[in-house]
This record gives structure tokens, sequence and C-alpha cells, in this order.
């Protein structure tokens, strides 16, 4: 009971919450019929009061959501009640609907609707009772992202170009690589054939890849407290550093073309230099064929070569191999030779045999060679051939003089090789022939001659 002045105040079924003069005010905590009952006019004064039930909505569903997806909010259905729901949009969303109603209607407990525009919107239910006379209202943010999208990229994690699939990237080697960092958003990264070394659940990662073979990545784009989340897959192909090994001839000869070459690994490029010579063919292949200059004493040279992996950017997986020595090699000194240049010829048939021991020639003796001889016409050599000296015979069956060559060719130890010619002239042998008798008497005289 409430005192004032004059009388009491008494309340069944609720709570006075303010008393001021002769009003109170009542907050009413029993459904069903109660009384506020006064004595302020004499006698007791009753006052019935019919308390309802005030509904008490309480939305279920989402409200952390991606855009153009579908989404239900529900509250308890009471028999009996009315709902009305409302949708007001973020204010910075200039779109005019930002939903699609899909399933119910908007005077149900239970809604499906399809959000068409990202932000923060409000959901609004308001519950109302079988008699209308009681009505309560219940809201909830939602917040509508945008659908993950997630594009990796990478300086070098792909090669060149870096939007290469596959990626082209060396064994063993270290990349970073990152998508568009939205905030809030949720990055699982996922990395076969190698190891995230930092930035799992960033939006950028750094990955060490093993040995040479395939590998994948994937990156899980996802909407922390919804069912948003998109997924980027990617391959890389990782191969093995080139080792480049060169073979060639190392000791080339004087104004020489020599090949070198590297084993060939399909999909790789060659980049050769060479110091002391130069590049003729094959550059950007395995092989390449050397023009070496004159030199008149050794001269030191090299070759080099580059081995990259094309496609992987800037040449991180590439190797220079180590200078290749060559050592040019002159040709043996000026050959010269010795002997009679003037001779004449050998006859084998004459009684006894004409010049039949020949005529000796010799070479010089730079040392360090070999020696070869050989006659082109008209005469041979007896005995060795590959002698500092040799005897030769000289033949001419003509009543005039001839000419026959002979060759010395010197070898280096190195196989550079020199040749010098000489020309030897070949008289003929007197041919006599006697005229006179041919039978004579003893004791007699006759006259014979030849031609002089």
């Amino acid at each position: 009971c409430l005192p004032f002045s004059g009388g009491l105040w008494n309340v069944t079924g609720g709570n006075v919450v303010t008393f001021v003069g002769n009003q109170l005010t009542v907050r009413w905590s029993l459904v069903g019929n109660q009384t506020i009952s006064t004595n302020s006019f004499g006698p007791i004064f009753t006052h019935n009061v019919a308390v309802e039930e005030t509904p008490a909505p309480n939305i279920v569903g989402p409200v952390v959501t991606c855009v153009n997806n579908v989404y239900t909010y529900r509250t308890l259905d009471n028999p009996g009640n009315r709902y009305q729901w409302t949708i007001t949009k973020d204010p910075a969303q200039p779109a005019a609907s930002v939903f699609s109603l899909i399933n119910g209607d908007l005077t149900t407990n239970e809604i499906s609707l399809q959000w068409t525009q990202t932000g923060v919107h409000t959901v609004q239910v308001t519950e109302i009772n079988a008699t209308g006379n009681c009505s309560r209202t219940f809201s909830v943010q939602v917040r509508v992202n945008g659908v993950p999208a997630p594009n990796v990229v990478s300086p070098t994690g792909f090669g060149n170009p870096v939007t290469q699939q596959p990626g082209r990237v060396c064994a063993n080697s270290t990349h970073s690589y990152s998508t568009s960092p939205t905030i809030g958003n949720v990055f699982t990264w996922t990395v076969t054939g190698g190891a995230i070394t930092s930035g799992q659940n960033t939006a950028a990662i750094t990955v060490v890849w093993g040995s040479e073979g395939p590998g994948t990545m994937s990156v899980t784009e996802s909407v922390p407290g919804s069912n948003c989340s998109t997924t980027a897959n990617y391959t890389v192909t990782k191969f093995a550093q080139p080792a480049p090994s060169i073979t060639g001839q190392q000791n080339p000869c004087t104004q020489s073309t020599q090949t070198y070459t590297t084993p060939n690994v399909a999909g790789n490029s060659y980049t050769w230099n060479v110091t002391g010579g130069t590049i003729t063919a094959g550059q950007g292949t395995n092989t390449v064929t050397v023009a070496w200059p004159l030199v008149a004493v050794n001269t030191s040279a090299s070759v080099s070569v580059t081995e990259a992996v094309s496609g992987v950017a800037g040449n991180l997986c590439s190797t220079t191999s180590a200078a290749y020595p060559v050592t040019i090699r002159p040709l043996p000194p000026t050959i010269s030779i010795t002997g009679p240049a003037s001779v004449c010829a050998v006859d084998l048939t004459n009684t006894p045999p004409t010049n039949a021991l020949g005529y000796t020639y010799s070479a010089n003796n730079p040392g360090g060679v070999t020696w070869a001889w050989s006659i082109t016409s008209n005469g041979v050599i007896v005995g060795a051939t590959n002698t500092q000296s040799v005897n030769v015979r000289w033949f001419n069956n003509t009543n005039l003089p001839t000419t026959g060559t002979l060759t010395n060719t010197q070898t280096t130890t190195f196989g550079c090789v020199a040749s010098a010619s000489y020309n030897v002239t070949i008289n003929p042998l007197p041919n006599p022939t006697i005229a006179g008798t041919r039978t004579a008497c003893l004791n007699t005289q006759h006259g014979y001659s030849t031609v002089g």
C-alpha cells in the first residue's frame, strides 16, 4: 500500500514505478486480471486491469554475410501474433534497394532474403500480440561484405611474365606472394612442394620452394563469422639450378675454328662469352663455334657460358660456368728445305744404274715437331718419309728439263700443321747414238760419231 494525503493505494500483479501526488505509474509483472485499489475517496475503489503478454521477438540469423548469398532470419512463432519486418539500408549505400525477398513475406515470423548490396544494413521485426494491444520491436545490424576474390601476385614467384601459369621458379628458392588485404578477412594458405616461412593467416606470405618438381599453392580468403569464402589455386614448376659444363678443344691452333658445348637442357637458354676469340655461330644455344685468331706465340684465352632456366624472373635460376681455359697454339716456324734444286734424272735401266743413290733433302728442326715428306710428281722418296732428311730419286723420261715438287709438312705436339714445298729442276740424262759400221775387218780403220 502506498499512502498519500487522503488515503492508500494498493496494486496487485505489478509494481509502482513512480508515485507523484495522486498519480502513479505501474509496471505490470503478472499476466491476467490485476487490480489497482484506493480508499482516497472514502470507500475502497477498485480498478480492474487485464494484463496481456508483451511479445519478446529475437532475430536469429547471420549478422556477417556476403553479397548475392541467401540468408534466413526468423523469430519465434507465437500462434495468433502478427509480425512486421523492416529492412533499412546502410545510409552510405546509394542503391534504392539492398535486398531481394526470396521466401516468406514481411508479415511472417521467418523470411529468406538475398543481399544485393554491401554495407551495414538493419533488419527489424515488430511482433504484435493477438489483440493488437501489445507489441515490441527488435533489430540487428547485418554486415554485408563483398564475396572474397583473392588474386595472388608475386614479383618473382611465378616467373616472367609474372602472371604465367604454371609459375616457373628455381628449386630451393625463396619468393613472396600476396593478395589484396581486405580488412577483417582471414587468409589461409596451403603450399605443397615447399614451406611457408612467414605470413600464414595474413594477406602476404614467404615461401621457400623445395627440390625440383611440381608445387602448388592456394589461398582461401574468408569473412569471419560468415559462410563467405573463396579459394584461389596456383601451380609452380621448380627447376634444378643449371650446372653448365664446357667441353671442347683447349689447345686450338692459330686461325682454327673450334666447337664448344655444354649439355643441353630443354627450355634453358645459353649465353656464351669468349675472350681472345670470336663466336661465329650458335650464340643462344648449347653449342657455339669459335674462330681463334692468328698468333705467333702461345696465347691464353677462355670460354664461359651462362645457362638460365627460361621464364624464371630476374635470372634467379641461372649459373655462369667457370672460365674454360684455352691456349691458342702457333703454327710451326717457317719451314726451310735445303738440297739440290737442279739435278740429273735417275735411270735405273742403265748398266750400271745412273744416279741410283738419288739426292738428299733436309728440313729445319725448330723442335717439338714431326716431319712428313711427300712428292707430288716425277720422283720417289727412298726410305722413311717421317725424318728430318729424306733421299729422293728424280725421274725424267723426256728430252727436256721438267719439275718435281717435294713437300715437307711439320706438325707440333698440339696438332698445328705447316707445310712448305721445294721445286726441283730435273734434267734429262744424255742419250748418245753412235753412227758407224757395225762390221769391220781386223786391222782396218773405220770412223764412228755421235751427235755432239
